[in-house]
């Protein structure tokens, strides 16, 4: 049986009740961090700095798919809901 994402989330929310959960799309929340337009193939060694000041750790991404991937973690500004 194959389960997708959400399903997912729902059955970890229901063993873990003060998990909290956001879904917010890379380039929106590029933006919304570092007031810039997502642009990976042509900014990707400024993007990779400017993630890796937010999240003070080190950030060498090798495809836009880490850098999506590494953007939400902890970085300052991320106003998360809890229901």
């Amino acid at each position: 049986m194959g389960l997708n994402g959400m399903t997912v989330l729902i059955a970890t929310r229901q063993t873990h009740p003060s998990l909290m959960i956001t879904e917010t799309h890379p380039k929106v929340l590029c933006w919304h961090l570092l007031g810039e337009k997502y642009d990976y193939v042509g900014r990707r060694a400024a993007m990779d700095e400017a993630l890796t000041d937010l999240l003070s750790v080190t950030v060498d991404s090798a495809n836009e798919h880490e850098w999506d991937a590494a953007l939400p973690w902890n970085a300052p500004g991320i106003r998360l809901c809890r229901e």
